[in-house]
């Protein structure tokens, strides 16, 4: 949804698929936990409980970053402002975007080896028209934009 002239909202790229996967991984961690403790291995016993314990605490992440609300994505000249963040052309290394079910978009940060959590997100609606105003803004401020992968997660 179009707030304002080059304004647009966003979230956290998390999918529901990503919640799937980690309830589908929990259950299969407890099947193998059962098994081992009926053989009596305590060790790997513990360390799948502390795994266990690990998915569970990001399954909380996830869930969190669902129920977030939507922020405000602008453009202002060689500005962008993200989250409440201004970050100026000159910060920005790469523009990424992952394909899928819904778009993520991640903005790469110079200096930085991996995209931050924070710096990627998804368009809530009117995907089309904020990814060609972003794609124009990045064009006009000479910053490369590539399609590819980025973890959504860390």
């Amino acid at each position: 949804m179009k707030v304002h002239n080059g304004s647009f909202e966003v979230r956290n790229p998390v999918t529901h698929m990503q919640v799937v996967g980690v309830i589908l991984l929990m259950f299969a961690s407890v099947y193998s936990t059962l098994a081992i403790f009926r053989m009596h291995y305590p060790i790997l016993t513990f360390i799948l409980v502390a795994w266990l314990i690990g998915c569970l605490g990001y399954l909380g992440y996830i869930m969190k970053m669902m129920k977030q609300k939507s922020k405000l994505l602008a453009f202002d000249g060689n500005t962008i402002i993200l989250q409440g963040q201004r970050l100026t052309a000159q910060d920005i290394e790469k523009v990424t975007i992952m394909d899928g079910y819904k778009r993520a978009v991640g903005l790469k940060l110079k200096g930085k080896r991996m995209i931050p959590v924070g710096m990627s997100f998804s368009f809530v609606q009117g995907e089309p028209e904020g990814l060609k105003a972003l794609q124009e803004w990045a064009r006009n401020n000479q910053i490369h934009i590539a399609p590819g992968h980025f973890f959504r997660w860390i």
